[in-house]
């Protein structure tokens, strides 16, 4: 992350729900006295419309269009349906539970928890800072309060997303008490990372106050941080994992050995070049759920100088894999991030692999043009090798100091 906003940024609690687009307008109603009816459109993650008869949908009408105040006429926000326990029907304190619930139990209990505004009366607010649209939304809406009996994380059906800003000091400033800054800024994370763990949360999302709106991608300036950066592991220690999870395109296999001959042991994973509209290849990795594909020719839209490694089996492009590693490291048998070195004095044809990949899951919510792309993966490489050649502090600080 650059530097912004003196180094704030909003360490936000990450939901494992299914992320909704809200579109409210008011429309006139043809009698003068008759007040506006208010029309209302909902949009998944990839902007597919949700019907009106969609348990998303209905759950927005019921529990969070009547907390929107009396001066808003029109409005877009963002924010995440989460599955929540029912403590009336249980006897016992509500919490989050996981999205499967959502996909599965048609009559799950629901929480809104809205995090974003895009749009407010007629004026957009794409190019607004976050902390002017975080303001935006929360003049726009009401929710109820949290039932404070049972605790500040227990869910309504409809709430901001938990949140707490942090300032976070500079490598070079320190506390009054001597206290390194990058230290306490471990520190801060750490203690909010672990509040939003024991709320039944899949970890944070760290966003710099002072950013624009940028639909559709991940930048630099706004960050997850999952619970596997908690543990102090020796791993970690070392700087090794990366800040966050990349979404690749699996794009050829490798057969297995041995037994594992008849199907398919590893997979070769690309990054998008949206200039070009190709496919850079990144490294291989292991699934556990192997598969079965006829075999074919290398495709066109594949970008790979590769001479050393040759795939059994090119397919289309068809999904998008979450994969988690420890390092992006320079390789010359791969090109995903080539553009980075070609345009330094000393161009060579490396490119970016990855170290120890391992296999997440599935993001069915996500076609293959929203995967991590070229230039992303290649910013990704010069924070982590700037991170850990200054000063070998754990990544999983996320070099937030430079936030």
């Amino acid at each position: 992350m650059r530097k912004s906003r003196g180094g704030a940024a909003a360490c936000e609690f990450k939901y494992d729900g299914a992320r909704l687009q809200i579109h409210m307008t008011s429309v006139s109603q043809a009698a003068q006295d008759d007040a506006p009816s208010r029309s209302l459109s909902i949009f998944s993650r990839n902007l597919e419309r949700i019907p009106e008869d969609h348990k998303y949908f209905l759950n927005v009408a019921a529990h969070v269009v009547p907390f929107v105040n009396s001066h808003v006429e029109s409005f877009i926000i963002e924010g995440e349906m989460v599955a929540v326990q029912d403590a009336v029907e249980s006897g016992d304190t509500p919490h989050l539970l996981p999205f499967q619930m959502l996909q599965t139990n048609s009559n799950s209990t629901m929480c809104l928890f809205a995090f974003d505004c895009l749009y407010l009366n007629g004026t957009s607010l794409l190019h607004r800072p976050f902390h002017e649209r975080r303001a935006a939304l929360h003049t726009a809406f009401s929710p109820p309060l949290q039932r404070q009996r049972q605790g500040p994380h227990s869910p309504t059906r409809f709430q901001f997303v938990q949140s707490q800003d942090v300032v976070f000091s500079s490598d070079e400033a320190s506390d009054e008490d001597g206290t390194n800054g990058s230290d306490g800024n471990q520190l801060v994370l750490r203690a909010v990372l672990q509040a939003a763990i024991d709320a039944d949360c899949e970890g944070l999302m760290v966003k710099a106050l002072d950013e624009p709106y940028k639909p559709g991608c991940r930048t630099h300036t706004w960050l997850k941080v999952k619970r596997d950066y908690l543990p102090a592991t020796p791993a970690m220690a070392s700087g090794m994992f990366l800040p966050d999870s990349l979404d690749l395109v699996p794009i050829a296999a490798f057969r297995g050995k041995g037994r594992r001959a008849d199907v398919f042991g590893s997979f070769l994973l690309a990054c998008y070049d949206p200039t070009n509209d190709v496919f850079r290849v990144s490294r291989k990795t292991s699934h556990d759920e192997l598969i079965s594909i006829d075999a074919g020719p290398a495709p066109q839209y594949i970008a790979s100088d590769m001479k050393s490694i040759q795939p059994d089996v090119w397919f289309a492009p068809s999904e998008v894999w979450e994969i988690r590693a420890a390092q992006l490291t320079k390789s010359t048998k791969y090109t995903a991030g080539q553009t980075l070195f070609l345009s330094k004095p000393s161009a060579n044809k490396s490119g970016l692999g990855l170290r120890f990949p391992r296999f997440l899951a599935v993001r069915h919510d996500k076609c293959v043009a929203q995967a991590t792309t070229d230039d992303q993966l290649a910013a990704l490489y010069q924070d982590s090798a700037s991170t850990t050649a200054s000063n070998e502090q754990p990544i999983d600080t996320i070099d937030i100091s430079s936030v």
